[in-house]
């Protein structure tokens, strides 16, 4: 579903600053989606989510918002220069099969690797999920190992490994100018291997190409 919202936005005219994908039965807790849309205008990180009510994290103290390094995919807006990238979205389906966690899984280790420190979390909005449904869930060991190693998606798959996170429970402040998120070309060909199952599903889906792929579970 979120693909198609994905590939029908890429279609409007005019672009905007900020996507924003929200599940249907999401409620706000505290704050409301007018208040997280002025969030990331104030803030402008690459991606942010709203706080998840429910799950228990460390919030930083007085912070508005703050960097984070697991946003739920409920609800989660994404800077255009990140939306339209390729590289974030449209989400990778092959592992539906055994959990829709993982597309999402796959989207934060990226978003952590490009976007580290400009991943946040509104903590002035508080949101969650009314509803839940069956549906394939859980993080696996060998569907991250295959993402990581197997799928192609670094040439030098040793930099998920090797990632640290540098500003953990860090404060966010508003930037004090313009911001770009655009990645160099150049800087993508050597990181990425186009070539590779992970990219060549990405780039079916975002041709408009939703068939069901086979799975890498």
């Amino acid at each position: 579903g979120r693909n198609q919202l994905w590939f029908a936005a890429s279609k409007l005219v005019p672009r905007y600053l900020y996507y924003i994908f929200l599940d249907d039965d999401v409620r706000f807790f505290r704050g409301n989606f007018s208040a997280f849309q002025d969030s990331l205008l104030k803030y402008r990180p690459a991606a942010a989510g709203p706080r998840y009510k429910g799950i228990v994290r460390k919030i930083v103290h007085g912070a508005e918002a703050q960097v984070h390094y697991s946003p739920d995919a409920a609800v989660m807006g994404f800077h255009a220069d990140v939306f339209f990238d390729g590289l974030l979205l449209p989400y990778y389906d092959g592992f539906d099969c055994i959990s829709w966690w993982h597309s999402q899984a796959c989207l934060v280790d990226l978003a952590n690797l490009l976007y580290d420190g400009a991943v946040l979390q509104i903590n002035t909005c508080v949101a969650r999920n009314t509803q839940h449904h069956r549906y394939p869930k859980g993080l696996h060991v060998r569907a991250f190992a295959r993402f990581h190693r197997g799928l192609g998606v670094l040439r030098n798959s040793s930099l998920f490994s090797s990632f640290r996170r540098k500003h953990k429970y860090e404060a966010a402040k508003p930037p004090a100018g313009q911001v770009s998120y655009s990645i160099p070309e150049a800087t993508k060909a050597g990181m990425f291997d186009r070539s590779g199952k992970y990219w060549t599903r990405i780039a079916d889906i975002a041709a408009g190409r939703f068939y069901p792929v086979p799975h890498q579970c």
